[in-house]
């Protein structure tokens, strides 16, 4: 099993109380993954509380918020969302990916599903420029 990711609204807040609690609830050494999509989560005070526990914040990439590139875990998760990706984007992200995961066990990458299916042409394009 992959990493189980955690995507909250883009209208929940940092709640720092309410997610230690979610957090103690968690199965030790569970892959799991956070998707914040309101700013306010994006800061060192919940980055920290992610790297104690070992768990991954989600480098989202989109139309509407990109989340800083930071690795939490000895695991990565990146959702690349935006349906626009030229091969230079795709390549400026290989070039990001490898940079930031170089110690990770395991990275998981996935596009957006969408209905032109650019999604598997992402990813065999990103893929090719990994050399994997």
């Amino acid at each position: 099993m992959g990493a189980l990711l955690f995507q909250l609204p883009p209208s929940a807040k940092k709640a720092l109380v309410v997610f230690a609690a979610f957090l103690d609830e968690l199965p030790p050494k569970a892959p799991v993954a956070f998707e914040f999509r309101h700013t306010s989560w994006l800061d060192e005070e919940v980055y920290d509380r992610l790297s104690a526990r070992g768990l991954a914040l989600c480098v989202a990439d989109s139309e509407r918020l990109s989340t800083p590139v930071r690795t939490t875990a000895d695991y990565a998760y990146f959702r690349l969302r935006d349906e626009g990706y030229t091969p230079a984007d795709i390549g400026r992200w290989a070039k990001i990916i490898a940079e930031q995961t170089a110690q990770c066990r395991d990275v998981f990458v996935y596009f957006k599903h969408e209905e032109e299916g650019k999604g598997p042409e992402f990813a065999a394009l990103l893929r090719r420029e990994l050399g994997v």
